[in-house]
């Protein structure tokens, strides 16, 4: 039997919920079922730099970009420059074999924290630019009053 699935048929192996899009959980079974071995953070970070709409889950346009070797995209594109998705295997019934989440929660919660302290690390550098910006503008126009006033005016 072909091990090797199409890319559209992994990721219906890997959507056990059958939603069209695959959650943190999803991925972290799909990671552990190819042996991959990824750390809760190594899952976050995967799913946080494929998925382009921000929502948590990886839809198959999204998936397909994160793992698919770049040279081979330019082989699979039809001409609208979308996936072509019907590069089956004959060999495996989707509908029947899945891949089983892991760790959904626990991921979803911890994505959320990550977020979390990154936008409040986000919004305490803007505060300190900002500050940074006003004491420097704070100097200029010190240095500038001081200028006026040896020039006497």
């Amino acid at each position: 039997a072909d091990k090797k699935l199409a890319i559209y048929d992994a990721f219906c192996l890997f959507n056990d919920s059958r939603s069209g899009l695959l959650s943190l959980g999803e991925i972290n079974g799909a990671m552990q079922y190819l042996k991959l071995q990824p750390t809760e953070l190594d899952v976050i970070d995967f799913v946080t730099s494929a998925d382009q709409d921000g929502d948590g889950k990886l839809s198959y346009n999204e998936w397909w970009e994160a793992v698919c070797d770049p040279e081979a995209k330019l082989s699979l594109m039809d001409d609208d420059d979308e996936p072509e998705v019907v590069r089956r295997s004959p060999s495996l019934s989707v509908e029947s074999a899945t891949v089983k989440p892991l760790q959904e929660e626990e991921l979803a919660n911890m994505r959320h924290q990550i977020i979390l302290a990154r936008e409040a690390e986000d919004a305490a550098e803007l505060k300190r630019q900002e500050e940074e910006d006003l004491l420097k503008q704070i100097e200029a126009e010190k240095q500038y009053d001081a200028e006026e006033a040896a020039a006497g005016r």
